[in-house]
Protein backbone atom coordinates (compact mmCIF):
# COMPACT_ATOMS: atom_id res chain seq x y z
CA UNK A 1 0.00 0.00 0.00
CA UNK A 2 1.29 3.66 -0.67
CA UNK A 3 -1.33 4.76 1.94
CA UNK A 4 -3.83 2.97 4.52
CA UNK A 5 -7.08 4.52 4.94
CA UNK A 6 -7.65 2.81 8.59
CA UNK A 7 -6.41 4.28 11.65
CA UNK A 8 -6.91 1.44 12.88
CA UNK A 9 -4.63 -0.60 10.77
CA UNK A 10 -0.93 0.14 11.06
CA UNK A 11 2.22 -0.55 9.18
CA UNK A 12 3.35 -3.35 11.20
CA UNK A 13 0.14 -4.98 12.86
CA UNK A 14 0.00 -8.84 11.58
CA UNK A 15 -3.02 -8.19 9.37
CA UNK A 16 -1.25 -5.16 7.06
CA UNK A 17 -0.37 -7.01 4.27
CA UNK A 18 -3.88 -8.80 4.08
CA UNK A 19 -6.09 -6.03 4.57
CA UNK A 20 -3.55 -3.58 2.53
CA UNK A 21 -4.22 -5.88 -0.30
CA UNK A 22 -8.16 -6.99 0.05
CA UNK A 23 -8.48 -2.78 0.27
CA UNK A 24 -5.94 -2.00 -2.52
CA UNK A 25 -7.95 -4.44 -5.23
CA UNK A 26 -11.45 -2.88 -3.70
CA UNK A 27 -12.25 -6.15 -2.31
CA UNK A 28 -13.09 -4.68 1.17
CA UNK A 29 -14.22 -1.67 2.75
CA UNK A 30 -14.01 -0.73 6.49
CA UNK A 31 -16.87 -0.21 8.77
CA UNK A 32 -16.83 3.73 7.85
CA UNK A 33 -14.34 5.36 5.80
CA UNK A 34 -10.90 5.28 8.27
CA UNK A 35 -12.06 2.78 10.45
CA UNK A 36 -11.40 -0.93 9.55
CA UNK A 37 -13.06 -3.09 12.99
CA UNK A 38 -11.08 -5.89 13.20
CA UNK A 39 -13.05 -7.43 15.92
CA UNK A 40 -16.18 -7.07 14.73
CA UNK A 41 -18.31 -10.14 13.39
CA UNK A 42 -18.25 -10.27 9.53
CA UNK A 43 -21.79 -10.00 8.42
CA UNK A 44 -23.07 -12.36 5.80
CA UNK A 45 -23.92 -9.11 3.32
CA UNK A 46 -20.11 -8.08 3.87
CA UNK A 47 -18.96 -12.08 3.27
CA UNK A 48 -20.82 -11.76 -0.16
CA UNK A 49 -19.28 -9.03 -1.49
CA UNK A 50 -16.08 -9.85 -0.31
CA UNK A 51 -15.96 -13.64 -1.95
CA UNK A 52 -17.35 -12.40 -5.12
CA UNK A 53 -14.71 -10.00 -5.87
CA UNK A 54 -11.77 -11.69 -4.34
CA UNK A 55 -13.18 -14.68 -6.21
CA UNK A 56 -13.53 -13.09 -9.80
CA UNK A 57 -17.44 -13.45 -9.58
CA UNK A 58 -17.93 -9.47 -9.93
CA UNK A 59 -14.92 -7.62 -11.80
CA UNK A 60 -16.92 -4.50 -11.92
CA UNK A 61 -15.41 -1.10 -10.17
CA UNK A 62 -17.60 -1.08 -6.35
CA UNK A 63 -18.94 2.15 -7.57
CA UNK A 64 -20.31 0.76 -10.84
CA UNK A 65 -21.90 -2.25 -9.23
CA UNK A 66 -25.74 -2.83 -10.87
CA UNK A 67 -28.70 -2.69 -8.96
CA UNK A 68 -30.23 -5.43 -7.12
CA UNK A 69 -33.38 -7.27 -8.33
CA UNK A 70 -34.41 -7.70 -5.22
CA UNK A 71 -34.23 -11.15 -4.75
CA UNK A 72 -34.70 -10.93 -1.38
CA UNK A 73 -37.73 -9.58 1.29
CA UNK A 74 -35.08 -8.18 4.17
CA UNK A 75 -32.14 -7.02 1.73
CA UNK A 76 -33.67 -3.42 -0.06
CA UNK A 77 -32.52 -2.98 -3.77
CA UNK A 78 -30.52 -0.10 -2.52
CA UNK A 79 -28.62 -1.26 -0.28
CA UNK A 80 -25.09 -1.07 -0.78
CA UNK A 81 -24.19 -4.70 -0.75
CA UNK A 82 -27.53 -6.66 -2.42
CA UNK A 83 -26.34 -7.18 -5.87
CA UNK A 84 -23.16 -8.95 -3.74
CA UNK A 85 -25.70 -10.74 -2.14
CA UNK A 86 -27.66 -11.93 -5.18
CA UNK A 87 -24.78 -12.74 -7.06
CA UNK A 88 -23.30 -14.84 -4.03
CA UNK A 89 -26.63 -16.55 -3.77
CA UNK A 90 -26.91 -17.01 -7.63
CA UNK A 91 -23.08 -18.66 -7.52
CA UNK A 92 -24.30 -20.65 -4.25
CA UNK A 93 -21.49 -19.19 -2.12
CA UNK A 94 -23.40 -17.47 0.80
CA UNK A 95 -27.20 -18.30 0.58
CA UNK A 96 -30.82 -17.45 1.84
CA UNK A 97 -33.55 -19.36 2.58
CA UNK A 98 -37.10 -19.38 1.65
CA UNK A 99 -39.66 -19.48 4.24
CA UNK A 100 -43.41 -20.68 4.45
CA UNK A 101 -46.08 -19.71 6.30
CA UNK A 102 -49.73 -19.88 6.19
CA UNK A 103 -51.77 -16.38 5.36
CA UNK A 104 -55.75 -16.09 5.19
CA UNK A 105 -55.40 -19.82 4.28
CA UNK A 106 -53.42 -19.45 1.93
CA UNK A 107 -49.24 -20.48 2.10
CA UNK A 108 -46.71 -17.90 0.97
CA UNK A 109 -43.40 -18.09 0.56
CA UNK A 110 -40.63 -15.43 0.99
CA UNK A 111 -37.50 -15.15 0.31
CA UNK A 112 -35.15 -13.85 3.25
CA UNK A 113 -30.90 -13.43 3.49
CA UNK A 114 -30.76 -12.40 7.05
CA UNK A 115 -27.56 -10.14 5.52
CA UNK A 116 -27.06 -8.40 8.85
CA UNK A 117 -26.60 -11.82 10.88
CA UNK A 118 -22.93 -12.96 11.64
CA UNK A 119 -21.74 -15.46 8.65
CA UNK A 120 -21.17 -18.93 10.62
CA UNK A 121 -17.41 -20.88 10.02
CA UNK A 122 -19.88 -23.40 8.61
CA UNK A 123 -21.31 -21.52 5.84
CA UNK A 124 -17.32 -19.42 5.05
CA UNK A 125 -16.40 -23.49 4.81
CA UNK A 126 -19.31 -24.17 2.42
CA UNK A 127 -18.91 -21.19 0.47
CA UNK A 128 -14.60 -21.78 0.25
CA UNK A 129 -15.59 -25.68 -0.61
CA UNK A 130 -17.71 -23.89 -3.36
CA UNK A 131 -15.18 -21.62 -5.08
CA UNK A 132 -11.97 -23.67 -4.49
CA UNK A 133 -13.74 -27.16 -4.98
CA UNK A 134 -11.93 -28.59 -2.04
CA UNK A 135 -12.24 -28.74 1.91
CA UNK A 136 -8.96 -26.68 2.29
CA UNK A 137 -10.77 -24.21 4.18
CA UNK A 138 -12.62 -25.83 6.75
CA UNK A 139 -9.74 -27.88 7.73
CA UNK A 140 -8.03 -24.60 8.25
CA UNK A 141 -11.21 -23.70 10.29
CA UNK A 142 -10.72 -26.77 12.12
CA UNK A 143 -7.45 -26.42 12.97
CA UNK A 144 -8.26 -22.84 14.43
CA UNK A 145 -10.51 -23.75 16.77
CA UNK A 146 -13.61 -23.12 14.99
CA UNK A 147 -16.91 -25.12 15.35
CA UNK A 148 -19.40 -24.92 12.53
CA UNK A 149 -22.30 -22.78 14.59
CA UNK A 150 -18.74 -20.04 15.35
CA UNK A 151 -19.14 -16.55 13.94
CA UNK A 152 -16.05 -15.10 12.53
CA UNK A 153 -14.55 -11.48 13.29
CA UNK A 154 -13.60 -9.36 9.95
CA UNK A 155 -10.24 -9.67 11.16
CA UNK A 156 -9.72 -13.22 10.81
CA UNK A 157 -11.93 -13.56 7.97
CA UNK A 158 -9.43 -11.36 5.87
CA UNK A 159 -6.77 -13.30 7.55
CA UNK A 160 -8.07 -16.47 6.42
CA UNK A 161 -8.67 -15.43 2.42
CA UNK A 162 -5.44 -14.30 2.43
CA UNK A 163 -3.94 -16.59 3.77
CA UNK A 164 -5.66 -19.28 1.43
CA UNK A 165 -4.22 -17.07 -1.78
CA UNK A 166 -0.34 -17.32 -1.10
Amino acid sequence: CTEMAFEDVAEGDELYDAICELWGTDVIHGKTANFFDFEDVIRRDEASKIFTRWFGYVTVAYEDTPAAEGTFSDVEATDSLAYYVEVADGEGLVTGNTDSMEVDGEVVSESTFNPHDAITAQEIADALKEILGDNTAGEQLDEDGYVSEDSMTRGSFVELLYGLSR
